[in-house]
């Protein structure tokens, strides 16, 4: 495991460098910082995010993160005010048209220099996905402190005291959840990682999981799968 966090360390550092604007922090906001961004040279050629698709898809998080700029504690150079709402993003998109390009070169470096190093935490099916989205990323399983072969029923899902310590320490400060690859991944693999979340947290938010999971999906959280992809993307505005 040594050796494969060092490998990907060694290709992170030969990647093309995320390159913040240089002035003054006190200036700029998440707007200013994601145009700047956006417009960065690549060594492909062309910029960074070079579509209307790409930007349609970071502006409800750039404009969530400029409204907790704006509302932010006097002299912080965080993002610590509040936003109306939550933001819930998903990206479809054919292989190779930017998803998680536009990710790791504009949405990720927008989430730790606005919310802090610790917000982000990521996870994909494989481990060959993860290492697309950074060194710390994890497998889905491996996020879950899951187990090949895991019982995701409601009962077989609730983590155990280690694993729950576990989760809890690393959703601490986390303020968004990127997973990659979902359609790779089966339902009760991608629900029962959300629910494994929600055991995570349910102390502080005086939560009681199974009442919860009853009342708002009748007890069929972990078989609801995902729409069609042809059906979703059907769905998506013009």
């Amino acid at each position: 495991i040594r050796d494969r966090d060092k490998r990907q360390r060694t290709l992170e550092e030969k990647a093309e460098p995320v390159v913040l604007p240089t002035k003054d922090d006190s200036e700029l906001g998440p707007i200013d910082v994601a145009l700047e961004l956006m417009q960065t040279p690549c060594a492909r050629g062309g910029k960074v995010v070079n579509n209307r698709e790409q930007v349609r898809a970071c502006a409800p998080l750039v404009e969530a993160l400029q409204e907790m700029w704006e509302t932010r504690a006097p002299g912080s150079v965080f993002a610590t005010g509040t936003t109306k709402k939550r933001v819930l993003a998903l990206f479809v998109g054919a292989g190779g048209s930017g998803k998680t390009y536009t990710y790791t070169r504009v949405i990720k470096p927008l989430l730790e220099r606005f919310l802090g190093p610790r917000v982000v935490t990521e996870a994909a099916p494989s481990h060959a996905a993860a290492r697309l989205l950074g060194y710390k990323a994890r497998t889905m399983h491996k996020h879950a402190e899951a187990f090949p072969g895991q019982d995701w029923s409601l009962a077989g899902a609730q983590p155990r005291d280690a694993s729950l310590a576990l989760l809890k320490e690393r959703l601490k400060d986390v303020q968004a959840c990127i997973f990659d690859e979902i359609s790779m991944v089966v339902p009760e693999i991608f629900n029962g990682v959300a629910l494994r979340h929600t055991y995570a947290v349910a102390e502080e938010m005086n939560l009681d999981v199974h009442k919860y999971v009853e009342e708002c999906f009748g007890n069929c959280l972990l078989y609801t799968s995902p729409s069609p992809r042809d059906g979703l993307l059907s769905r998506m505005p013009s």
